[in-house]
């Protein structure tokens, strides 16, 4: 709907003024990035925070707009090189999960109780030492991120556990080349 009220006010602002209306700046009221914005501005990171467990670390993926990538899995740092296209399509997956609208945390679960006074209390918990998962999608002027624990979206769990096996296939394919 907003994108609907955008086209509008752009359509009425161009025969108004006689240019064309481009949205640069963020929306601060609803948190979308721009709507352009250059590809080689973008970086999307993804981490998995391994929590407390003996022996885990944690593991990253690196996806910068201009190809160069980096996963990092158990200390070790693997060099990856995506296409333009192969970007556009993580992109849309974005879009289509409605990565924007998401809540920043969703790691913490909350809890309503009675206070004898008849009012409603809200407890927040949140355990430091679970695992989670944070999703970041980076520009210069604009950053949304969403931590998740083992109960967070289905979707962007599903799209961030597709992001790390492709970049494993990736990471494979590049060193059998070598």
């Amino acid at each position: 709907m907003w994108f609907n009220q955008l086209i509008v006010i752009c359509v009425i602002g161009t025969l108004l003024t006689g240019t064309a209306c481009m949205a640069k700046e963020r929306n601060t009221t609803t948190n979308i990035p721009p709507v352009t914005y250059k590809l080689d501005e973008l970086s999307i990171n993804l981490t998995i925070h391994a929590g407390s467990k003996k022996g885990s670390s944690a593991q990253r993926l690196n996806i910068f707009g201009r190809g160069h990538s980096t996963l990092e899995e158990n200390g070790s740092l693997t060099p990856l090189n995506y296409s333009s296209e192969d970007i556009i399509k993580i992109l849309n997956s974005f879009y289509q999960i409605r990565f924007f609208d998401l809540p920043s945390r969703h790691n913490i679960k909350y809890s309503v109780y009675l206070n004898e006074n008849g009012s409603i209390g809200t407890n927040a918990l949140r355990m430091i030492d679970a695992s989670s998962t944070t999703v970041c999608f980076n520009l210069p002027d604009y950053e949304k991120c969403v931590t998740y624990g083992l109960d967070g979206p289905n979707e962007l769990q599903s799209l961030t556990q597709r992001l790390f096996t492709e970049a494993k296939q990736l990471a494979n394919a590049e060193i059998t080349k070598q």
